[in-house]
This record gives structure tokens, C-alpha cells and sequence, in this order.
């Protein structure tokens, strides 16, 4: 999971439309709700370090009214920032972000472009993060949904017979299975009485 994850942050995997990510993480937990929570909680984790990844200076956009003492305060964060190995968001860096995943259409091309040449950075931050993020969050909703599923129709406690289990038309809609003998047997008083019925009707 964790290298998905990484190869969805980087751009790597082009083809994970919904019902691919659906059947990935199908494949990771079949139903089960412990894992469930496992996939979600890896999600949320590996989204939050890559957001502590990256700063906005405030000291590029120092208010005039502001002591040196404050500004010295904001330069030197700024700075521990960066000897930290985080790297600052610039204008150029989120447009060019934003740029090699696409743009969604002329519009949006032009408010990117709009906001790049007034260097708003929070606008072109959350638009460089929706476009970074589109499939994880989308992944990680499809969890979520399983998950209010599975709260919806609790799981059936592991069975605990060896006998071996046949699948009956209707069985898994109420979510169970019956015995291989028990079916046998069910088919046999069936068949029984439908053979009496025929020759009392004879008599």
C-alpha cells in the first residue's frame, strides 16, 4: 500500500480509474473491517507527511507595520524550514505542478494563469493539491464507503465446523451458508414427498 501510495504522489500510475482502485483495495482486505481501517489510517498518514513536506514563507509578505525583531522571528522559521529539508512553495513551483497534471479546461487555465501573475499562493496551492491528491482522496472515500458498509451488515463470525459448505440460491443475500448434508438431506425429503404425492394421485 505504501508504495501505491507513493507512486500516486509522484504522478506514476496514469490508468487507476474508480473501479480499478475498487478492486485494489478489495484485494487488500476482502471485506475485512480491521484491514479497512488499517488502509485508511496508512491514507491519512502518508498524506499528512507529505503536506508537512512543503511551506509558504511568510516572510516574503511581511506586513509593513512589522518590528524587525518580529521579521528577524519569521525569517529565522522560514529558514529552519528549509535546513529541515522542506521545500518552499513558490508561484513558478505550483504553477508548474499544476501545469504537468493538466488543466481542467480553458477556465481553469486562465484562473491559474490569473493567480500566478498576482502570486497567490494559497489559491495555487489548493489547486496544485486537488490535482496532486485527486486519486488518493478518491481511493481513500472508496474506503470509507466500504467501511459504512461493512457497519451496515456486520460480518458473520468465522465458521467453525469442518464440514464443507455449498452456496444456495438466496444464501448470501442473508449472508450464510448451509452444510454440503444438510442441503443433500433437504433435496431428498423434497424428492420423498413429491414421490408419494405421485402415487397417492395414481391410488
Amino acid at each position: 500500500m505504501p508504495e501505491a501510495i507513493d507512486r500516486l504522489f509522484h504522478g506514476r500510475v496514469k490508468i487507476f480509474n474508480h473501479r480499478r482502485q475498487t478492486d485494489y483495495i478489495r484485494s487488500l482486505c476482502y471485506g475485512n473491517v480491521e484491514k479497512l481501517h488499517q488502509i485508511l489510517h496508512t491514507i491519512d498518514e502518508a498524506v499528512q507527511n507529505w503536506e508537512s513536506k512543503f511551506f509558504i514563507s511568510k516572510y516574503r509578505t511581511l506586513p509593513p507595520a512589522m518590528s524587525q525583531e518580529e521579521a528577524d522571528e519569521i525569517f529565522f522559521a522560514d529558514r529552519q524550514c528549509i535546513e529541515t529539508g522542506m521545500t518552499e512553495l513558490t508561484a513558478d513551483f505550483l504553477y508548474a505542478g499544476i501545469e504537468k497534471y493538466g488543466f481542467i479546461n480553458d477556465l481553469h487555465r486562465s484562473a491559474v494563469e490569473t493567480a500566478w501573475h498576482f502570486d497567490d499562493l494559497t489559491f495555487l496551492r489548493t489547486q496544485w493539491e486537488d490535482a496532486v491528491l485527486e486519486q488518493i482522496r478518491s481511493l481513500r472515500g472508496i474506503v470509507v464507503e466500504m467501511l459504512a458498509t461493512a457497519s451496515e451488515y456486520p460480518q458473520n463470525k468465522p465458521q467453525t465446523t469442518n464440514r464443507r459448505l455449498k452456496r444456495i440460491p438466496g444464501g448470501l443475500r442473508y449472508g450464510y451458508l448451509l452444510p454440503v448434508d444438510r442441503v443433500l438431506k433437504g433435496y431428498h425429503l423434497q424428492a420423498d414427498s413429491q414421490e408419494r404425492n405421485t402415487l397417492l394421485s395414481f391410488r
